[in-house]
């Protein structure tokens, strides 16, 4: 019997369940991806021509930008892909819709403003205590040995 109940005590933390992006939603996030992705091929495009064209100084800067923007394409076509198979515009944090606004201005992101608030005040908590401490700390005497 106590075996029982110390096993119906023990509990196991599982994911959130995986959430079916509606089909409209789903056509929203892939439109709003696409564009940044066509977008970003065009700066490609735009970069690589001035190279050619001007006699360029900063060759190894914009080889820096290219592979930069390589790599938001390719991040772009990994979260188009998410988005097909349900996997992208939830919260980490919460397992709520992300609000298209915020994927629109940062299609990375992976938590909702809601949890980004609540992250924001606990830093600004920790920042705030850590800075108390840190002034508490240069008010106490300091302990020399005088030789």
């Amino acid at each position: 019997m106590r075996r029982k109940a110390a096993e119906n005590s023990f509990s196991l933390s599982f994911p959130p369940p995986k959430r079916k992006i509606p089909e409209q939603r789903k056509r929203e996030l892939a439109a709003i991806l696409r564009k940044d992705r066509a977008e970003t091929l065009e700066i490609i495009v735009r970069i690589k021509q001035n190279d050619r064209l001007a006699c360029s100084l900063d060759k190894d800067e914009d080889q820096k930008l290219l592979r930069g923007y390589r790599e938001r394409v390719r991040k772009l076509d990994m979260s188009i892909e998410k988005t097909l198979r349900d996997e992208f515009g939830f919260c980490k944090s919460c397992n709520q819709e992300i609000e298209l606004e915020k994927i629109r201005s940062l299609f990375l992101t992976d938590t909702c403003r809601t949890c980004d608030a609540r992250l924001a005040q606990e830093i600004q908590v920790r920042l705030t205590e850590e800075a108390r401490l840190e002034k508490e700390l240069q008010i106490l005497p300091i302990n020399r040995q005088q030789s």
